[in-house]
């Protein structure tokens, strides 16, 4: 149901009048799409439709009415996560039109289509962290799965008989567009190829990723998955043809830190500490900074191994790996250190000095407990 009018109440009277019943598909994009397609452009653009109506009047309401169509077909697309090329205006308004004014059309559409193209094409696993963001291993996966579908959606596309039939009308005509548009299809299936190849490397790896972001493995066994994860990293790099770069390790590599982060989090984080000093569990605290502090270096040094057996090791700084993981470190060895403090002066808080000056470390012990324990 909806209101005609937001202002005027609803009554007996003109219920009638004021509430208007329609039926919307589920979806309801693809509904008006398909009712301004096959119901509304049919109509408005008929000739026997316009009577009275000048050439420019007309013409200029198909091509809003289509330029409408071509939007709400690539919104439609976003929605489902895919890039839709919009076609130009039906083949029958087509073929209404001279040869000058089809082949505008038709290099209008190729124009759209490579702007869409070329932002897809653009689009790298990096610029999530580029962006600030945390992303997992995991993310990098459904990157390469989701680019891999997205082009082979727009080769079956351009592939189809009427935009073939589109290309060859423009080629008949000579257009410049037509050779750039073949060039970026060739570019297309190279992406692809490499997109689909990367997919399928990073799949053999996916359910140890699995284990180290999700929680089926205990915090303190994370180490038992890095070997096997930097065995299987190796093994891509040594047999991938796309995915042996440097800078797809980079993004791998930081990836599994933040995942590593992510789960040290979990199991100890600021608020947790500064609780257990407060209730008195000073060692516990320092256990678990501790093992934090030991699965991070264990990944290091797994990955360090793993670079050792290479006969073509990876040639990166440990800096643009680790400066995310190294922050952390750093910050959990200064908790730890804090922790130890707390700890070193709770026992001198215990010990009773003798002699004619032992009551002055005593009493200064005694004084500054308190502001450490309250840092």
């Amino acid at each position: 149901m909806i209101k005609a009018h937001r202002v005027a109440p609803i009554t007996e009277e003109n219920f009638g009048r004021e509430i208007v019943f329609v039926e919307i598909y589920k979806n309801p994009l693809e509904c008006i799409s398909k009712v301004t397609q096959d119901g509304f452009f049919p109509v408005l653009s008929n000739q026997d439709n316009q009577a009275g109506w000048s050439e420019l009047i007309s013409k200029d309401l198909v091509e809003n009415l289509n330029g409408f169509l071509s939007q709400l077909y690539v919104i439609i697309g976003q929605v489902a996560g895919r890039t839709q090329l919009p076609l130009p205006v039906q083949d029958e308004t087509m073929r209404k039109m001279n040869n000058k004014e089809r082949v505008h059309i038709l290099e209008t559409a190729i124009i759209t289509w490579q702007k869409q193209i070329k932002a897809v094409l653009s689009q790298d696993p990096e610029s999530l962290l580029k962006q600030g963001h945390d992303p997992n291993p995991l993310k990098e996966i459904e990157f390469w799965h989701n680019r891999a579908k997205n082009l082979e959606h727009i080769l079956k596309q351009i592939n189809s008989d009427r935009v073939l039939k589109y290309l060859k009308d423009l080629e008949r005509a000579k257009s410049a567009y037509s050779k750039n548009f073949n060039e970026l299809k060739k570019e297309i299936t190279k992406s692809y190829r490499e997109a689909d190849s990367n997919f399928m490397c990073l799949a053999t790896v996916s359910g140890l990723f699995d284990d180290l972001v999700g929680d089926s493995v205990e915090f303190n066994k994370l180490p038992e998955l890095f070997q096997p994860i930097m065995h299987m990293v190796s093994l891509i790099w040594t047999q991938s043809s796309h995915y042996n770069t440097i800078p797809r390790l980079v993004v791998l590599i930081r990836e599994i830190c933040n995942a590593i982060i992510s789960r040290a989090k979990r199991f100890v984080d600021g608020g947790m500490i500064f609780a257990m000093i407060t209730s008195g569990d000073n060692e516990e605290a320092q256990t678990k900074l501790t093992v934090t502090y030991d699965v991070c270096t264990k990944f290091k040094s797994a990955y360090y191994e793993a670079k050792s057996q290479l006969s073509n090791p990876w040639a990166v700084s440990g800096n643009a790996l680790f400066y995310q993981l190294d922050s952390f470190m750093d910050r959990c060895q200064d908790l730890t250190q804090l922790v130890s403090t707390i700890i070193q002066f709770t026992k001198l808080s215990k010990i009773e000095l003798g002699g004619t000056k032992g009551n002055a470390p005593v009493s200064y012990t005694h004084l500054t407990l308190p502001t450490i324990c309250s840092v």
